[in-house]
Formats: structure tokens, sequence, C-alpha cells
């Protein structure tokens, strides 16, 4: 068994089941060999060792003992009756997110508890919050009508 990541989102992903379209970031454990080698070749997948599930470009890039620490951390957290991002976290930025000059959404001007909300949400790029429409960005936790103007460039 080959366990893979998705890279890309441009094709559809092939199994016995038929086609499917995977988010880019999904690590899935391929029994087909085969199956896996295509995949390979067609560039939509590359052989890893994270964990099944969804894993971001970002948490890609951590090893296996920070993606712990940082699943630790947050269990943590939730014992505590507290939440990442609700203020119970300490002075430095939470694990797993980048400083603001560092922060693709740095750029915005939004107050920590913001950015970890999009990024929660899944808005972590500019192109991605781009596509989005306001009611999608505005369901997110902690994000009104003066977020949503800063985003779309109305500071």
């Amino acid at each position: 068994m080959t366990r893979m990541r998705v890279t890309s989102t441009t094709g559809y992903m092939d199994n016995t089941r038929g086609l499917v379209r995977l988010p880019a970031g999904t690590v899935l454990d391929v029994e087909d060999a085969d199956q896996a080698k295509r995949w390979l070749r067609h560039g939509i997948a590359e052989e890893t060792d994270l964990p099944v599930g969804h894993v971001s470009d970002q948490e890609a890039g951590m090893s296996a003992a920070q993606i712990d620490a940082e699943i630790a951390r947050l269990q943590a957290l939730k014992k505590g009756g507290q939440r990442a991002g609700d203020g119970a976290l300490d002075q430095a930025h939470p694990a797993g997110l980048p400083a603001d000059d560092e922060d693709p959404l740095g750029r915005y001007g939004l107050n920590e508890a913001q950015r970890t909300a999009l990024h929660r949400a899944g808005f972590t790029r500019p192109d991605i919050i781009d596509a989005a429409t306001d009611d999608e960005i505005l369901q997110t936790d902690g994000i009104g009508e003066g977020a949503l103007r800063r985003l779309r460039g109305g500071h």
C-alpha cells in the first residue's frame, strides 16, 4: 500500500469506484500500485508519510514531531475548555500560523484572531479570498463587514 498526497485538483483521480475529485492536500492510502504510479506519472499526487486526511501545504512542511506537538497543544486547549484563537494562547502566534510578515494574509491588516479564523475556514491565500464570494467569507466566525472591506481592499 502506498500513501499518497494529492498535489493538484486539475484532474480527476481514478479509483475502483470510478472518477473522483479530491482537494489538494488530501492524504490517502492507495492499495493499487498501478494506480499510485499513474497518479505520480500524471503529477496529481506524491508519495508521503504524512497522516491520512487533509494536510495543508504548510502542514506538509512540518515534521511528524511538529504535527504531534501541535495536536497535543490543541487537545490540551480543548480539555481546558479553551479554543485556539479565543485569546487563550500566549503572546506568540499559534503554532502552524505564520507570523504577520510571513503570512499571505498579513497584508490585509487583520488581527490574529481574524487571520486564524480565515485559515481554519480554508482562506489561506489571497487568491482563495479573491475567488470567494462575500457571503462565503462572512460565514467565517469572527469575520464581519469591516474585515470583509479590508479583504476586498477598502481598508
